[in-house]
Formats: structure tokens, C-alpha cells, sequence
């Protein structure tokens, strides 16, 4: 691959030109390069900006433009509730572990004096297994 001054950063030509092939068949492959974290809040808020900005002219591409804006916006919210939803759930249930309280000596074991009440326990535990 070889990069020309005509190509735009991150595009790449392939094919065609110095390496012998056909010419018309010359295309360019998109090749992302990494942002820093610096680069990627810049670009998370010229998108944001973007979105936000309404299209105001009345061709039938603008139109259909700001359709597909305020349709994204739409969803963005959507999405962005669902995962608020999805997070407050996430907080409230509780693991099965944490239900029960911790001790931190265990209770004195009962001892039942009478057949009833080890009958009573044992059926107890059996139906809690």
C-alpha cells in the first residue's frame, strides 16, 4: 500500500499506479488511527454539537437530513433511558449472598426437647432445601 499526497489521513491507495496494475482500478481503504483521549473528547464534542444543530434549509436533502437528526437524537435518548433503567435495576437487586445478614459469631444452636418440635424442624429444613 502506498500512501500519496492526495489521500486524506487514515485513506490508503491500493492498487494501480507504481505497482503495475490497472489504473482504473485504483481505490483508496479507510485505515482509522488511534485517538488519544484528548482527540476523542474533541471529536465526542463536535458530534454532539452537530447533532444538536438543527438543518434549517428547505431542499429535500436537508429535509431529509434533519429527519435522520432528530430520528438519532430520538434514539440516543431511548437509549440513553434504557440504560439508566437498566443501571437503577442493576442497583436495586441485590445478591443472593448479601440478602442474608452477616453475623459475625453464628447463634447458639436450639436444641428442641420434644419429638413435635424436632418433626416441626426437620420439615422446616426440608422444605427450605
Amino acid at each position: 500500500m502506498v500512501d500519496t499526497p492526495r489521500s486524506p489521513p487514515g485513506m490508503r491507495r491500493n492498487g494501480g499506479g507504481d505497482d503495475g496494475g490497472d489504473p482504473s482500478r485504483v481505490h483508496e481503504e479507510y485505515h482509522p488511527e488511534t485517538l488519544s483521549s484528548r482527540q476523542r473528547e474533541e471529536l465526542h464534542g463536535r458530534n454532539m454539537e452537530a447533532l444538536h444543530t438543527p438543518i434549517v434549509e428547505e431542499t429535500s436533502e436537508a429535509r431529509a437530513l434533519e429527519e435522520a437528526r432528530l430520528a438519532t437524537l430520538a434514539e440516543r435518548t431511548r437509549l440513553e433511558n434504557l440504560q439508566h433503567a437498566l443501571d437503577e435495576h442493576a442497583r436495586r437487586q441485590i445478591p443472593e449472598s448479601s440478602r442474608r445478614q452477616r453475623q459475625l459469631f453464628p447463634p447458639q444452636p436450639q436444641v428442641y426437647r420434644t419429638l413435635i418440635q424436632n418433626l416441626t424442624t426437620a420439615a422446616r429444613i426440608a422444605e427450605s432445601i
